[in-house]
């Protein structure tokens, strides 16, 4: 079976995989509280006010990125994790439960047309 590219997978517990069925909702996080220092940089791009050269001196380090981020109002914006592959043994550890939960398959695209305050 051919994988869409428009497909994001989230890995979760089966706890918050039956939070989501039951509340119709997925919820998303502080960048500044995320563990992967590539999530902190790439919110940068969606920062008012940032351009590619005011980005320069924050892409380099996290640190820089968490303090501009803080900086240039962090209070609405948030983020949700995807993954490209449906069956990724670190993802399993780290996100779904010791490999006990679920991987669920999100049309990233079609989430963001219904909803036109989220970006990709």
């Amino acid at each position: 079976m051919k994988k869409s590219k428009n497909i994001g997978y989230y890995y979760c517990s089966l706890s918050t995989f039956f939070n989501i069925i039951k509340n119709h909702s997925v919820f998303l996080s502080d960048p500044l509280q995320m563990n992967d220092t590539d999530e902190i940089t790439r919110v940068c791009k969606h920062m008012p006010k940032s351009d590619d050269e005011s980005l320069k001196h924050v892409k380099a380090e996290s640190g820089k990125a968490s303090k501009y981020i803080h900086e240039h109002g962090q209070n609405n914006i948030f983020i949700g994790s995807s993954s490209k592959g449906d069956d990724i043994l670190s993802q399993w550890r780290g996100y779904g439960n010791d490999s006990r939960g679920v991987s669920i398959g999100f049309d990233l695209p079609l989430m963001c047309e219904r909803n036109a305050k989220l970006t990709l």
